[in-house]
């Protein structure tokens, strides 16, 4: 394999950055390291952003994406009436290692080639040179859609909780469907605005919002602990709850996606990787340590709440 000092030489007259004499990591004008510049030139491609994340910056910007422990309460009511308490937090687990080997593997391409192509890139790098073209072509659609649904669901998800926060607490505040149109379009016109003109500060709000994302995740565990009756170990681990499957399993397989939901997104850190200092490096530890801690913050809460849930049955027009 071909040690990244050996192509010191070819990598400044291609690219035009200045390197140490002797070869050790240094920042180039763009933030780039050694091993950044490398990595570019192995792909062919030219640095055109400036790498303003490094590993924890970047690891809290996969935390607060992935949102595991709030994404798995808001989507416990799909688990719950589809698997009970049990197949929730069985099937929680088996996501969790899923997802664990799924980014493992996405870690490892990561390392290989760290650009913000991310997945289409990867196909076109490794498929059948016969099938590349179309399959990264369909690849890189895929993912376009995704995140335009992604920030349109995020922001239908922020408008309408504000506008419900608005109801619960202003008696004198009306509800019209149209103000969660306005406040959808406001979240994204922040966004814009953010990422736009004050994206340099974007690292420093990252990490700003994680220690909101731990803490608030201490602020929600412990009065729910302290404040709720208790259901029985042996209800919480062994109920399944079939909600007109005519299977227990059918029914807990169709619940899984509340599983899933929670573990989206460590791989976006990919679509960031040409903003993150010695992205070889950083990229795959940040993919693997989000999944890591959040799967971890997420099995707690949700082993609390179904311990905390109580009978689901209770006020539901379902029967068992």
């Amino acid at each position: 394999m071909t040690d990244k000092k050996d192509v010191a030489i070819p990598l400044e007259k291609e690219l035009g950055h200045e390197l140490t004499a002797n070869g050790d990591v240094v920042e180039g004008e763009h933030g780039s390291t050694e091993s950044d510049r490398y990595d570019m030139y192995h792909m062919g491609k030219v640095q055109q952003m400036r790498r303003i994340f490094r590993l924890f910056p970047m690891f809290s910007f996969c935390m607060i994406l992935m949102a595991t422990w709030e994404i798995s309460l808001g989507a416990s009511t799909i688990s719950l009436f589809n698997g009970g308490t049990a197949g929730t937090i069985y099937m929680y687990i088996v996501c969790w290692i899923g997802f664990l080997s799924v980014y493992s593997s996405m870690a490892e391409l990561g390392s290989m080639a760290p650009t913000s192509g991310g997945q289409y890139h990867w196909v076109s790098e490794f498929a059948p040179a016969k099938y590349q073209k179309i399959l990264s072509y369909a690849v890189g659609w895929l993912s376009v859609l995704g995140w335009q649904i992604a920030v349109t669901s995020t922001a239908f998800q922020a408008g309408a909780q504000i506008q419900g926060l608005l109801v619960l607490n202003y008696e004198w505040y009306v509800f019209e469907r149209w103000h969660g149109t306005l406040l959808i379009m406001a979240v994204v016109a922040f966004a814009v605005f953010f990422n736009t003109f004050l994206a340099k500060q974007l690292p420093m709000m990252e990490v700003l919002l994680l220690i909101f994302h731990v803490c608030g995740f201490f602020c929600v565990l412990i009065p729910l602990l302290i404040l709720s009756k208790r259901s029985p170990s042996d209800k919480v681990w062994t109920e399944f709850f079939d909600s007109g499957w005519g299977s227990y399993g059918t029914s807990t397989l169709v619940g899984i996606i509340a599983n899933v939901i929670p573990f989206l997104g460590a791989d976006a850190a990919a679509h960031m990787s040409e903003e993150l200092q010695d992205a070889s490096y950083t990229l795959p530890r940040t993919m693997m340590y989000s999944t890591l801690a959040n799967g971890a913050l997420g099995l707690i809460m949700i082993i609390a709440y179904c311990y905390c849930i109580g009978d689901i049955l209770e006020g539901s027009c379902i029967s068992g």
